[in-house]
């Protein structure tokens, strides 16, 4: 298992990055170290990150993608309590996303980078999405400020 995210109320949580279908393989605590909720997030957790409210942004990668519908959609919101909140979908600009290689959080905002023509991709808390095309390639990691 994997540490973080920490949470904003202090908690924090744990998750293996490959799970089964009927594996729950993530657990959240609270601030005093107290297991309170266990749940499945999908396989192939590539990348996890809390954002301000509490709610977990998860990134997955190919193997995931193309072998689990949890995971399939590449980029998903959860609650913390284990509620599916928000998934990415192939819009305008946009194709399936085939894996997550970075993603980051700034307040209620997500930024993700799909592979493979690694567009900047901003999903906004009430879940607009905004495409940004890129020249980059073989995207790492991202660093966003207000």
């Amino acid at each position: 298992m994997r540490l973080g995210p920490a949470l904003p109320d202090g908690g924090f949580v744990l998750a293996e990055s490959r799970s089964t279908i009927d594996g729950q393989h993530v657990q959240v605590f609270d601030a005093l170290g107290r297991s309170s909720w266990t749940f499945r997030m999908g396989d192939a957790i590539e990348h996890r990150i809390a954002d301000e409210a509490g709610d977990l942004w998860v990134g997955h990668f190919d193997e995931g993608v193309c072998g689990d519908p949890l995971s399939h959609p590449g980029l998903r919101r959860w609650s913390s309590t284990g509620e599916p909140l928000w998934s990415f979908r192939p819009g305008p600009g946009l194709i399936d996303m085939s894996d997550c290689v970075a993603l980051n959080v700034d307040g209620l905002t997500a930024w993700a980078c799909p592979y493979m023509h690694y567009p900047l991709i901003e999903v906004c808390g009430d879940g607009t999405v905004h495409v940004r095309p890129t020249s980059v390639r073989g995207v790492r990691g991202l660093a966003i400020s207000r």
